[in-house]
């Protein structure tokens, strides 16, 4: 099999996987703005925290379905468009989500309209902003070998978490000062000035050819039952319930533990939202890199934080709690999702790779469209610290599952060597 890595410089790697990462970061900006803003506005317009969920119900389930899609698309037109036409609808959908808002806050709309066009603006993104993860996971796949295809995924990965991070602190602070939409209008642009970065910058002169039996994009959901890749996507699609249901629900939580509202409750739950996507980013960028650990040893360990993180959530009962919790967890998520995705695209072959990470991207919306029922339906319903002690329950599962799933053993006794290999002096 050709190296991969002979396709292009190590300079060109370098510089397609930095635009790469800033893409990433940017949709992991405008989506923690929306975990930062969304839930004060409905306090104002007085909407149940269930509805605020299912803003991103319909967008989920668009993306769990669509997901597979683009990646596959990918697999037979090149990374490059597919990456371009993502980062074009995430644009779009973030500018009608600050024209809706817009309208809601001023009396313009009622809530029940404002809620409607939240969640088909929402839509848009899940729907065709799903494109951009899949194509470029695969991209970077394409130019990674096995032993470096864990940490390199790691890293693109972390480009979400550093826009979590840097979301709340920059929709606290541009909200303030220009108005709650200023942060919405800018995300928006910046996502069309990546778009068109992408199409005139990243290099891809020899696109991807599909080969295999899978040749129709919709075969692609077929990977769901493949005994290669199922017992990695059934490990992430518990990762990100727990991920989803922390996210939708800490910001109420902080209002409701802590007995704030307001602008207060948007700093408290920007702060903790953005400790948790610092511990996620510090694990994929950071600990990652310097423990060179397999695919299952990544899972397992990040399964394991994950699970005493939660039990201290749901039994905080201050801010600093709160938020020492919520890192512990991101540190814990940081460290299982690259291994879950690494090993899902070290079990297949290159021809593969756009259809797998497309299946890997869709786990995240299996998690957001299970959150608002298992998070915040439960809230509302048994109480705050309710969701918190079920993701004990799911995080667990999945635990136990990757710790004697033969596949994923197989996997990662096959990319020990290899990652050991290649940092021998000999």
């Amino acid at each position: 099999m050709t190296d991969p890595t002979t396709q292009t410089t190590l300079a060109q790697r370098k510089r397609a996987f930095t635009l790469l990462f800033c893409c990433l970061m940017v949709t992991g900006i405008g989506n923690s703005m929306l975990f930062a803003i969304l839930p004060p506005i409905a306090r104002r317009l007085d909407i149940a925290e269930v509805f605020v969920g299912l803003v991103y119900t319909l967008a989920a389930t668009l993306f769990i379905l669509t997901s597979p899609l683009w990646g596959r698309l990918s697999d037979r037109a090149g990374r490059r468009p597919v990456i371009v036409m993502g980062l074009t609808a995430y644009m779009v959908s973030m500018g009608l989500i600050a024209v809706v808002v817009s309208l809601g806050l001023s009396g313009i709309i009622s809530a029940g309209a404002t809620i409607v066009l939240l969640i088909l603006s929402r839509s848009l993104s899940g729907g065709l902003g799903s494109a951009s993860g899949p194509a470029a996971q695969a991209y970077v796949a394409d130019r990674t070998t096995t032993q470096t295809r864990v940490e390199a995924l790691a890293a693109l990965t972390a480009a979400i978490g550093m826009g979590a991070a840097v979301g709340p602190g920059v929709a606290a602070w541009m909200g303030g000062r220009l108005g709650l939409i200023s942060p919405l209008i800018a995300i928006s642009v910046i996502a069309g000035g990546m778009a068109v970065a992408v199409w005139f910058m990243l290099p891809e002169r020899t696109p991807p050819q599909q080969t295999g039996a899978r040749s129709s994009a919709f075969s692609s959901f077929g990977y769901a039952l493949d005994p290669r890749v199922s017992p990695f996507l059934i490990f992430g699609v518990g990762v990100w319930i727990v991920q989803a249901v922390t996210l939708q629900t800490i910001n109420f939580y902080v209002m409701d533990t802590l007995a704030v509202d307001g602008v207060q409750a948007t700093q408290l739950a920007g702060a903790v939202l953005m400790g948790g996507a610092l511990a996620m980013l510090i694990s994929q960028l950071v600990l990652i890199p310097r423990i060179k650990a397999s695919p299952r040893t990544l899972m397992l360990l990040g399964a394991g934080i994950a699970f005493f993180a939660n039990i201290f959530l749901a039994l905080a009962g201050s801010f600093g709690e709160i938020f020492f919790a919520f890192v512990v967890s991101g540190l814990g998520i940081g460290l299982s999702r690259p291994g879950m995705a690494g090993g899902a695209s070290i079990a297949v072959s290159p021809s593969e790779q756009g259809a797998v990470a497309g299946m890997v991207n869709s786990t995240a919306g299996v998690g957001f469209l299970s959150a608002p029922f298992i998070g915040l339906l439960v809230y509302q319903t048994f109480g705050p610290s309710v969701p918190f002690w079920i993701n004990v329950g799911v995080i667990a599962g999945v635990g136990v599952y990757a710790w004697f799933s033969p596949r994923i053993k197989s996997v990662s006794a096959a990319a020990t060597p290899e990652i050991e290999d290649a940092h021998d002096p000999h």
